[in-house]
């Protein structure tokens, strides 16, 4: 297989065991590079704007500066609470209390560690239940609404259901801003699959979704690229 071709079944319905992938070089990037593309353009096509034209940067100055420049922390906050993407902390819990829940609420948790990593708080707690949410998925393929919290892993709950789809995009993103800030192989390795799986059964009629997906997307991008110049200097 040179072709990147993950995506090209719904992945909803079809489970893919990256396993038993191989890697074909050249032709094979330049595929998942076209992929991407293709996606990116077909968002622009159903809305001219998306986050990195709200802010005015591009997500190489916001990987670089993220983390290190509160004003620009304070604006990414903002834009996303004006896009409805991150809620309101009001409506949430503390990311303390589901330390000591049996049963977790995965909607909850994901709206707390997308707003603990915008806000740069509780980061090794986050971390902590990222994994967790991580190491689940990689076990399933999707995500349930509910799980039952051990204390190394969670397990599925019974008579737990998929979680929304929204919250496949807003898992993504919490991938996409902990690579930023730590730039650890097995976030990118799940973040890549959580993108495949979005984009197998994309909409595009959600202004939401269409920006979250688009900021993933180029994110993702702009990781494999800077991952490949790394290999080719070493």
């Amino acid at each position: 297989m040179s072709l990147y071709d993950f995506n090209q079944k719904n992945l909803f319905r079809i489970r893919e065991d990256y396993m038993y992938s191989s890697f074909h070089g050249e032709k094979f990037l330049k595929s998942y590079f076209k992929n991407r593309k293709f996606f990116l353009n077909k968002i622009n096509k159903f809305q001219k704007n998306n986050l990195f034209k709200e802010m005015n940067l591009n997500i190489e100055y916001l990987s670089k500066y993220l983390y290190q420049n509160k004003k620009l922390q304070i604006n990414f906050r903002d834009t996303l609470k004006e896009k409805g993407i991150l809620v309101d902390c009001e409506e949430l819990y503390e990311l303390g209390e589901f330390t000591n829940k049996v049963k977790i609420d995965t909607n909850k948790l994901i709206d707390q560690l997308l707003l603990n990593l915008v806000n740069n708080k509780k980061i090794r707690l986050s971390q902590n239940y990222i994994f967790k949410i991580l190491m689940r998925f990689e076990v399933s393929k999707c995500l349930h609404n509910s799980y039952i919290n051990k204390s190394n892993k969670f397990l599925k709950s019974n008579n737990s259901d998929k979680i929304l789809k929204v919250y496949y995009y807003k898992f993504s993103m919490i991938l996409a801003l902990h690579f930023i800030k730590n730039s650890d192989l097995r976030i990118l390795n799940t973040f890549l699959k959580i993108n495949d799986l979005i984009t197998s059964s994309h909409f595009y009629k959600s202004a939401i979704i269409n920006q979250i997906l688009y900021f993933n997307l180029v994110a993702e991008t702009f990781f494999i690229k800077n991952l490949i110049v790394k290999n080719e200097n070493k």
